[in-house]
């Protein structure tokens, strides 16, 4: 019978053995610690898209739920409604930024309870994953994400984008209407550390400072191009909204009044000089539609009107947009106000060849305003000589009414009228 001899490892062995092991289970700590880094990387550069996608959500959310608080009830007879409109005078479109924290600010007094939770609600949706939001205060949202160090807003009139003398912190002043030809934001910028490589030491993503002389990593830049591109489009479908309304207004009035023949109307040749348009300032309906009831005195029923022989167009913008909305447009009274909630002016007559400014914010005594058009009569192109056919008309949002300015064609949409 064979005798085996028991044997065990020796040191050399379970050294070795211990050797291979220990490299084993470094190799895994490594490939874990890596992966694991690598993850966090990802969501954090995920969380960026997502601060972006926020903000452009929350400042739809606070146009469309101010909205009808701002263009509704309206007294003030100049620009006074849009975000100039008691109620909507303390809000910001985009919140201000300052560190990591975004604060919105709005008037909570004017919105329905349930307008109000729903701006809170859905807000703290768009951030609640991954920063800390707090809308305990009345009127105020803060959010607040650790993840990063820095957040700052870069406008289209900046040159350098990773320059902090040029980044802004707020966009939008309350009470006043968003310039988003010259506040146009180009993207959000955001610093934040980055993990480094197996878990050692970390990037630093941060805006350039006046003295820096180490080595750090550009800051993350959120492009806002489709937010604007969104609205923008928005923004021309109102504008063309306006515009088919007065086109189609002054051509159903210049049919009607040349198939009115004299002796009931005036002569065609005169018909094609009167700019019709202008009836769209009478104080009722009927009198939108009125027809000239005779040609021995003039249109004596026109006349007797103040949309022709008073001082229209000496006092303000809100009677042009007033009358649109109200006879035109059924009365929608989210035609006030364009696709950023600024307050859209309409001038229904004007003479380019005299053009200089047109700043004044009561929008009297302008240049380019043609004066009250003469009311309809006989050989109308000897009495209306400042401006002839094809007339121009112009809608435009409240900032963008210098026609000198051609940078302002974004948000200015002129008007020409049949002839």
């Amino acid at each position: 019978m064979v005798k085996f001899r028991k044997k065990g490892f020796t040191l050399t062995e379970l050294l070795l053995s211990l050797a291979v092991a220990t490299l084993l289970l470094s190799s895994f700590y490594w490939f874990f610690t890596s992966l694991s880094v690598s993850v966090e990387n990802s969501k954090k550069r995920a969380d960026l898209v997502r601060l972006a996608e926020g903000i452009k959500k929350s400042a739809k959310l606070i146009i469309e739920v101010y909205t009808p608080y701002c263009t509704t009830g309206i007294t003030n007879r100049s620009f006074g409604w849009g975000w100039l409109k008691p109620g909507c005078n303390t809000v910001r479109i985009f919140p201000v930024v300052s560190g990591n924290t975004l604060t919105f600010e709005f008037n909570e007094n004017v919105l329905s309870v349930m307008d109000g939770n729903r701006l809170k609600s859905e807000i703290k949706s768009y951030f609640a994953d991954f920063c800390q939001v707090d809308t305990s205060a009345a009127g105020r949202i803060v959010v607040t994400c650790p993840e990063f160090d820095g957040i700052y807003y870069c406008l289209v009139t900046a040159t350098d984008c990773n320059d902090l003398d040029q980044l802004k912190t707020s966009v939008h002043d309350p009470g006043k209407s968003y310039d988003y030809v010259r506040k146009r934001i180009a993207g959000l910028v955001v610093e934040y550390t980055e993990r480094g490589r197996l878990g050692i030491g970390g990037i630093r993503h941060r805006v350039k400072r006046e003295g820096d002389t180490g080595w750090y990593a550009e800051p993350a830049f959120l492009d806002f191009g489709d937010f604007y591109q969104e609205t923008s489009q928005k923004n021309y479908k109102k504008f063309m909204d306006v515009y088919n309304a007065l086109k189609k207004y002054e051509v159903t009035r210049r049919i009607a009044e040349m198939k009115n023949t004299a002796p009931s109307g005036l002569d065609e040749y005169s018909d094609y000089f009167v700019p019709w348009v202008y009836q769209i300032t009478a104080d009722s309906v009927e009198k939108v539609y009125a027809l000239c009831s005779d040609t021995a005195s003039n249109c004596t029923n026109l006349q007797s009107d103040s949309y022709w022989k008073g001082n229209v167009a000496e006092t303000d913008a809100y009677e042009f947009i007033n009358k649109i909305v109200t006879y035109l447009l059924g009365g929608d009274t989210s035609y006030f106000v364009d696709a950023w909630g600024n307050p859209i002016g309409v001038e229904l007559l004007v003479n380019t060849n005299n053009c200089r400014t047109l700043s004044n914010s009561t929008m009297s005594d302008n240049c380019i305003r043609v004066p009250n058009p003469p009311y309809p009569q006989k050989d109308y192109d000897k009495v209306f000589t400042t401006v002839r056919p094809p007339y121009v008309g112009f809608i435009y949002s409240e900032f963008c009414n210098d026609l000198n300015d051609l940078s302002q064609s974004a948000c200015r949409l002129p008007v020409v009228y049949a002839n």
